[in-house]
């Protein structure tokens, strides 16, 4: 949730900075993992996408987010702040 307080009478533009955040899966020995579903959550769990040679890029809006992989049986998450780090790592 990104708010903000703004004249528009003075400046009727409104902008938001989007981070392009990329999400990482990995197997123990570093090597990238398909297929990973990733997911975000902002008020509810929302899709990010599957990993395609080992990630995934999603453009959000700047904030502390919940990130998830699950691959197989396997489920991790993660809580981040991407305007400090726009790469999320999980290795399984």
């Amino acid at each position: 949730h990104n708010e903000k307080v703004q004249n528009i009478g003075a400046d009727p533009v409104v902008v938001y900075q989007t981070i392009n955040v990329k999400v990482q899966l990995k197997d123990s020995q570093g090597n990238p993992i398909n297929g990973g579903m990733v997911s975000y959550y902002a008020g509810s769990w929302r899709p990010f996408g599957n990993t395609t040679s080992g990630e995934i890029n999603k453009e959000l809006l700047s904030g502390s987010y919940t990130f998830s992989v699950t691959y197989g049986a396997t489920r991790k998450e993660s809580v981040n702040n991407i305007a400090t780090n726009p790469t999320i790592l999980f290795q399984l």
